[in-house]
């Protein structure tokens, strides 16, 4: 069971983006780290207070967060 894990995007800046817009949002907190020398987004991913639908929750989270920044970085 691993309660950390690392995702990033198809492009270091989505990645990085992403993880800007997750953090701004005040939805849900998500630290940057580094995997191979290519930014990575470090997810806390349970607890044993963690619902069904905190997990839908920051998945829709993330969903927007990625959508906003690659629409930020293809308008630039």
């Amino acid at each position: 069971v691993f309660n950390q894990c690392l995702v990033k995007c198809h492009r270091s800046e989505e990645t990085t983006a992403t993880l800007m817009a997750l953090q701004a949002s005040g939805v849900v907190w998500c630290g940057g780290s580094q995997w191979a020398g290519e930014p990575a987004i470090r997810i806390s991913c349970c607890s044993w207070a963690t619902t069904l639908d905190d997990v839908t929750f920051a998945v829709d989270a993330f969903k927007e967060a990625r959508r906003l920044a690659v629409s930020k970085i293809d308008n630039t």
